[in-house]
């Protein structure tokens, strides 16, 4: 395990933007790539010398997730998606992804990930996301095809990752009713 850590906090103080604060570090938008969002989680745990762990994602975290499980199932021991398809390619999260895509485009990440009056309500929690939300620099707003790195219903055949899904009532954009059925394509989730 890792001795050495830089741990960065956020408060509601002013602050210079995570732009500033990371040196400017930015991905071309050509090479944001959701396909190799796993292979970034497998190198980190193989320089830690983990073969083994729990995986739990939230949001966009789930592509990385579900892939990882999917794809490397021994380096999951279980995996749990918070509010995400994961990246389930069936119709009715290409459609919330679509409208994604077009509420990110005219609200801004950090406010639209949210669910709706979470940034008004609830002020500190909101800063925070907000804040998080800015390390995802020259982030494409169409989430719904650029890079496709969906799983196809037939991949999770032979799925064998414990998974536990999780949703709220509060967040519209991927609903209870969207999960529930993305969970159908996911065996004993």
């Amino acid at each position: 395990m890792t001795t050495n850590f830089d741990l960065r906090t956020f408060s509601i103080k002013p602050s210079p933007s995570i732009t500033e604060f990371l040196g400017g570090l930015s991905c071309a938008p050509e090479k944001f790539d959701r396909r190799l969002f796993n292979t970034d989680l497998l190198a980190i745990l193989d320089v830690e010398e983990i073969d083994k762990t729990a995986i739990i994602c939230q949001s966009m975290g789930g592509w990385t997730g579900l892939q990882t499980a999917v794809y490397h199932p021994e380096r999951g021991s279980c995996l749990a998606l918070s509010i995400t398809p994961g990246g389930i390619k069936i119709p009715t999260v290409a459609a919330a992804l679509t409208e994604l895509s077009r509420v990110f485009a005219e609200r801004g990440l950090g406010t639209a990930a949210v669910a709706d009056g979470f940034t008004q309500e609830i002020l500190e929690t909101a800063f925070l996301y907000r804040q998080i939300g800015l390390f995802n620099i020259n982030l494409p707003v169409d989430l719904s095809n650029r890079n496709p790195a969906e799983i196809h219903p037939d991949e999770m055949d032979g799925y064998c990752v414990a998974t536990l899904m999780i949703t709220s009532e509060h967040y519209q954009k991927f609903t209870p009713n969207l999960i529930r059925e993305v969970s159908k394509h996911i065996p004993d989730s």
